[in-house]
């Protein structure tokens, strides 16, 4: 969800390149955009997670994952973005609606794919970090997700009782 941003950063210069007027057909380029760049960031995570499973060591994880997933996701990236030039340069005749949203695509994907393999990495290598910092300073299982059994009180369960 990090890179988000980043693909509105994207959009904002594809836009800006191209002149185009942000319009609405320029906001649903970003919201179509946004199930893509959270796609290839789940990829990415997803991998690194299973990978990380069975060999516990971070590191190692996110470099064997970044490496093996670098294709699929550049690929599927690259072949999207390849698709939209067409309509985002006007082949075959510019549309007012259709090529800011293309192009909008385009730039928002070149910028995110690109981000998605430098800022999710580091974004987990941090929060892992933190974590861990966190685990020596927090009660066991509360990181985890793991539920604490409620503290149980000896107190009378009515005022009159001794």
């Amino acid at each position: 969800m990090m890179i988000i941003p980043f693909a509105g950063l994207g959009v904002l210069v594809g836009v800006l390149i191209t002149q185009s007027p942000i319009s609405i057909a320029v906001m649903i380029a970003v919201v179509a955009l946004t199930g893509l760049v959270v796609n290839d960031s789940l990829i990415l995570v997803d991998f690194v997670n299973r990978y990380r499973r069975d060999h516990k060591n971070v590191y190692r994880a996110l470099l064997r994952g970044a490496a093996v997933r670098l294709r699929p996701i550049l690929l599927t990236s690259i072949t999207t973005i390849a698709a939209l030039m067409p309509t985002a340069l006007g082949f075959g005749g510019k549309s007012v609606i259709w090529s800011p949203m293309a192009a909008s695509l385009a730039w928002g994907l070149a910028f995110s794919t690109v981000l998605t393999l430098v800022v999710v990495p580091v974004f987990y290598v941090l929060i892992e970090d933190a974590r861990r910092a966190l685990a020596h300073v927090l009660p066991t299982g509360l990181l985890s997700g793991e539920e604490r059994a409620p503290a149980t009180s000896h107190s009378p369960s009515s005022p009159d009782e001794p």
